[in-house]
Parts: structure tokens; C-alpha cells; sequence
């Protein structure tokens, strides 16, 4: 895992390829997430729920206090990038 230091405030950061093919800036500590695990529709009654808890990464953009600066808009009907 190659780290680098984010543009808009210094954290080390890391890279992970999107489906798209994009890169997406993540936080490199692993964090513990919940995930649901079962098919319930969201109208049943979510105490029924079944969760399980992973260890993943969390998004840069959510914590990083300049994500604002690097939020770009992606319609290319509106002039962003597609």
C-alpha cells in the first residue's frame, strides 16, 4: 500500500480503484464497520435486522476538512467531468 500525503490537508492517505476505473482517496488505518447481511425489506421492522460487523477503510473525502475543494461536478451536461 503506497501512501501519500492529501492535497488539501496533509493526511496520509492511500488510492483504491473504483469500479469506473477512477481512484478514490481512502484513510489508511482499518476501522470496524457494520454491514447488513440479511434480505428484509427496509419496511420490516429493522430491531429484526442482521448485521455484521467487518474491518474496512473509510473514505477521505469524509474527513478530510478541504473534501469540499475536490468535490467536483460530474455531469458533463453541466459542464464536469465525466
Amino acid at each position: 500500500m503506497r501512501l501519500v500525503a492529501c492535497r488539501g490537508c496533509g493526511a496520509s492517505i492511500m488510492f483504491v480503484k473504483k469500479v469506473d476505473g477512477r481512484n478514490h482517496p481512502m484513510n489508511p488505518a482499518s476501522v470496524k464497520l457494520w454491514i447488513r447481511v440479511d434480505d428484509t425489506d427496509v419496511e420490516d421492522d429493522e430491531r429484526s435486522a442482521v448485521f455484521q460487523q467487518v474491518s474496512g477503510y473509510q473514505s477521505h473525502l469524509e474527513t478530510c476538512p478541504n473534501a469540499a475543494d475536490f468535490m467536483q461536478d460530474r455531469d458533463p451536461k453541466k459542464g464536469g467531468k465525466s
